[in-house]
């Protein structure tokens, strides 16, 4: 056995470190499973790094362009404006990537305070976060999504 904190956190951490194991080997015997997960990686990777190496400006605007098809030049073809597509697609994976980080901090902040109140108290506080959660999981998302953009109206 090893001594010191490193043999103290392996024996700490014994169980976990075989649960990883597990999961290395099952994900090893999955084709499906590690084609997913190299696509993800892929896609992550082109939202990090794609706005560095986008071959045009995405905003840069060249009628003479409008509506090519795609080609060697513009690997997804252009826009009504002549703007290549594939840059605007390089540019825009960034901004999901962030905003889809930040719903779900955001969300996973307010639902564990949720829980945290409705585990404290119990009782009636716990029975009222449950039905406006329920309320919440009735609704489909599109059709609460339609009535939050009709409420604030737009813009």
């Amino acid at each position: 056995m090893r001594s010191g904190r490193a043999g103290k956190w392996l024996f700490e951490h014994k169980y976990q470190i075989e649960d990883l194991k597990l999961m290395a080997k099952m994900m090893n015997e999955m084709f499906l499973a590690k084609l997913g997960l190299i696509l993800i990686g892929i896609f992550l990777f082109l939202a990090i790094f794609g706005p560095i190496a986008s071959p045009f400006d995405p905003a840069y605007q060249t009628l003479q362009d409008a509506f090519l098809p795609p080609s060697a030049k513009h690997l997804f073809g252009t826009d009504q404006l002549g703007r290549d597509i594939f840059s605007r697609v390089l540019h825009g994976s960034r901004i999901s990537l962030m905003m889809g980080i930040a719903v779900t901090v955001v969300l996973f902040v307010i639902g564990t305070t949720l829980g945290l109140i409705a585990g404290f108290f119990g009782g009636i506080v716990d029975e009222a976060i449950m039905r406006m959660t329920d309320m919440f999981m009735a609704f489909p998302s599109l059709v609460l999504a339609i009535a939050v953009a009709a409420a604030l109206g737009p813009g």
